[in-house]
């Protein structure tokens, strides 16, 4: 039986449960926000039947989006289970397990190296750091928390194996491993993270005839990640698409750029934002710094990595960076997904190596400079209480789609996605004057954004402003013309306004690109209805009812273009 943990190592784990809690309690008043919420949650009508076995197929089997990620969607099904749609049961989910991680994380430290000292401040960096807002405050990065919870529930399992051995705490290490991939692919890493614990804390890398034992320990967790890997790259290849337009050099360019910027938002964590331009894709208001800029950066990363390399670095500092370069990896944009070219969700579990290197080297610094231990204390406390302060700041931006896009648009301006979304934002709250401002920004910004356009014409058809709204979608399908969410917008117009043939062009291009379109294929019918065609308007909205005969709207039209048909 395992003692019971010493009095000062328990007053450090409620401190940090303290602090975390007093930052994130508020979030059990949000709301859930425009920004993938609905797209990943509560619009996903397998989620929101709750737990049930058919969700549990459906999570492990089916492509929803471009990550796969079965875990977070069990954990979101059961959230409806328990919850129904009210978003403060999700928001509390979260908060305890950043609370679990935090523990986690400090319970490893703290028996992998006997210092509850500075695990607890490596720790207070993963709880209280504003970076890691993003992660806690959104609903969809669920898959970011239990991705790290099962990676730390995996290195802590695999610690205890190290030491007492047998083949339950191994299996349970690969379970938890298992787990967080399942999850959130991004931990991949972590058979390489399992190496750098067997360096440091647990030095079982002393003798270089250890290394090839190690590595054949970690077979079976590579393995595991190969799997996730190939899965998450063919689930992902859609969304990989944006990519395409970049070339390697500036793939590895944005991935050097990203970790310097990581670093300083880590030491001055100010201006952050949900949404941050690609520095390569002048569509998000990116800007291309010069060749030079790019290059020292490079430069000074691998000096960093080779000083850290170096015998006389101490191991702590030296796993601690070495950890934040593999861990954020995945998430480096080596391998282009989507526009962004970085997020603040990606240092979650990274940020955990640039704990230790701050907690033990720092430690180590002062102590080179005879700083007195109160002082000591008192400089880490006042660290982890101005984190706590700037975390508790930047969660309120969370609290609302409309305060969160209000704070992106006014630290990225230039950025059109963050208009897109601030206007979506201030339509859904009613705000239609502003919407109508954001957008026409967004396309200030970004003139050829069919997304705005399409968005503004749709605001201002609500309004009854029939022909400017023509001119938008009409706008939106030059600019993509095999959209056919933009078709079906403009063919609606046209046969608002009665320019009936036009509509039915329109209707038929965008059956083409999808034959099975119940809006295209009601649309279509409506505009022969009203041209008198009643047979072929029966035909399609037959057809139609063919494709969703649940569809209410399917079985209205049905029942009035028979009547019409004396049917």
């Amino acid at each position: 039986m395992r003692p019971a943990l010493p009095l000062p190592t328990l007053l450090l784990a409620s401190l940090l449960a303290a602090a975390t809690l007093a930052v994130y309690a508020q979030t059990g008043a949000f709301e859930f926000v425009s920004f993938d919420d609905a797209a990943y949650v509560t619009d996903v009508p397998m989620v929101a039947r709750g737990l049930s076995a058919e969700g549990v197929l459906w999570a492990f089997t089916e492509q929803h989006g471009v990550v796969w990620q079965p875990v977070s969607w069990l954990s979101h099904m059961l959230d409806f289970e328990l919850f129904g749609d009210d978003p403060a049961g999700p928001h509390a989910v979260n908060t305890l397990l950043h609370l679990v991680n935090v523990l986690l994380l400090f319970e490893l430290l703290r028996r992998a190296s006997g210092e509850p000292g500075p695990s607890a401040f490596a720790a207070a960096l993963l709880a209280l750091h504003p970076l890691h807002v993003e992660s806690v405050a959104w609903v969809v990065e669920r898959k970011d928390l239990l991705a790290a919870g099962g990676a730390l529930a995996c290195m802590l399992a695999y610690l205890e194996w190290t030491r007492r051995g047998g083949v339950g705490l191994y299996l349970a290490a690969l379970g938890a491993a298992a787990f967080g991939m399942l999850a959130k692919p991004s931990v991949v890493t972590l058979p390489l993270l399992l190496l750098l614990l067997d360096h440091w804390p647990l030095a079982r890398l002393d003798q270089s005839a250890q290394l090839r034992r190690r590595l054949i320990e970690k077979l079976p967790f590579a393995a595991l990640a190969a799997v996730t890997a190939v899965i998450t790259l063919a689930v992902q290849r859609g969304a990989m698409q944006t990519g395409l337009g970049l070339s390697l050099p500036e793939r590895l360019g944005n991935a050097a750029l990203s970790m310097l910027v990581y670093l300083d938002k880590t030491a001055w964590p100010t201006q952050l934002a949900v949404q941050v331009p690609h520095p390569y894709l002048p569509g998000t208001g990116g800007v291309a710094p010069a060749a030079w800029v790019v290059g020292a950066c490079a430069l000074g990363l691998l000096a960093v990595t080779a000083c850290s390399l170096r015998p006389a670095t101490p191991a702590p500092v030296r796993v601690g960076w070495l950890w934040f370069c593999v861990a954020l990896l995945p998430m480096s944009g080596v391998v282009q997904v989507g526009s962004q070219g970085l997020a603040d969700r990606y240092t979650y579990l990274p940020h955990v190596g640039l704990g230790i290197a701050l907690a033990w080297g720092g430690r180590a610094l002062l102590r080179r400079l005879r700083v007195p231990a109160p002082l000591e204390t008192a400089a880490a406390l006042g660290l982890a209480l101005a984190w706590a302060l700037a975390a508790h700041g930047q969660a309120a931006t969370w609290r609302s789609s409309v305060t969160l896009f209000e704070q992106a648009v006014a630290v990225h301006p230039q950025n059109p996605a963050s208009q897109l979304d601030l206007g979506r934002a201030y339509e859904l709250a009613g705000r239609s004057a502003d919407a109508e401002r954001a957008y026409r920004s967004a396309l200030a910004a970004s003139p050829r954004y069919p997304a705005a356009h399409f968005n503004l014409a749709n605001l201002l058809r609500a309004r009854g402003e029939l022909a400017t709204a023509e001119t938008h979608a009409r706008a939106a399908v030059a600019l993509a013309p095999e959209d056919a969410r933009a078709l079906g917008n403009l063919a609606g117009l046209l046969l608002l306004q009665r320019k009936t043939a036009e509509a039915v062009l329109v209707y038929e291009r965008l059956l083409v690109l999808r034959p099975r379109d119940v809006v295209g294929l009601l649309g279509l019918a409506s505009a022969h209805a009203g041209g008198g065609d009643l047979a072929r308007a029966l035909a399609l909205t037959e057809r139609a009812h063919a494709f969703a005969p649940d569809d209410p709207r399917v079985r209205a039209q049905l029942q009035r273009v028979r009547v019409a048909a004396g049917r």
